[in-house]
C-alpha cells in the first residue's frame, strides 16, 4: 500500500486499526524516508522502537513529538493490550521514560524530567537529582 500503490492514508489507517507492530514500523520507515519525521516518530513509538524514535527525535529536533507520543502510549488502552503480558516491552517502555527524563534533566527542564521519571517509576531518583540541582534539598 505504501511504496507501490502510494496509498499512505490507507496504510496509516490499517496500522492504527490493526495495532500491528510490524505495520507501524513499515509506516514509520515510509514517513522517515519522506522526511516527515513527526509522523515517523509517532509510528516508531507505536511499533515499540523507542530507541530509534528517540534518536530520530533528537536528530530532527522533534523531541516534543517523541515525548507526546511516549506519554500518549501510557493512556492508550488499545496500545497497552498489545503489551499486557509482555514484561520485556514494559521494561523497554520504562527505559524509554528514564532516557527521556535524563535528556530533559540534562537540558535543565526539571518539570519534564520529573514527569518522565515518574512515568518510569524512578521516583526517588528524580526527587533528589532535580532538587539537588536547584539547591532545594534541606538537610534532615
Amino acid at each position: 500500500l505504501l511504496r507501490h500503490l502510494n496509498k499512505s492514508e490507507d496504510a496509516v489507517r490499517l496500522a492504527r486499526e490493526s495495532k500491528s507492530i510490524e505495520g507501524s514500523k513499515l509506516v514509520a520507515n515510509y514517513f522517515s524516508d519522506l522526511g516527515q519525521f513527526d509522523t515517523a516518530i509517532q509510528f516508531l513509538v507505536i511499533s515499540l522502537c523507542y530507541q530509534e524514535a528517540f534518536d530520530l527525535a533528537k536528530s530532527s529536533g522533534n523531541i516534543q513529538i517523541y515525548s507526546a507520543a511516549l506519554e500518549a502510549s501510557i493512556d492508550s488502552q488499545d496500545h497497552n493490550k498489545i503489551n499486557l503480558n509482555n514484561d520485556n516491552s514494559q521494561q523497554q517502555k520504562e527505559a524509554a521514560f528514564t532516557q527521556l527524563a535524563e535528556y530533559f534533566r540534562n537540558e535543565g527542564n526539571v518539570l519534564e524530567a520529573g514527569k518522565f521519571s515518574g512515568f518510569s517509576k524512578h521516583y526517588r531518583t528524580v526527587d533528589f537529582k532535580c532538587l539537588h540541582k536547584y539547591d532545594l534539598v534541606w538537610a534532615t
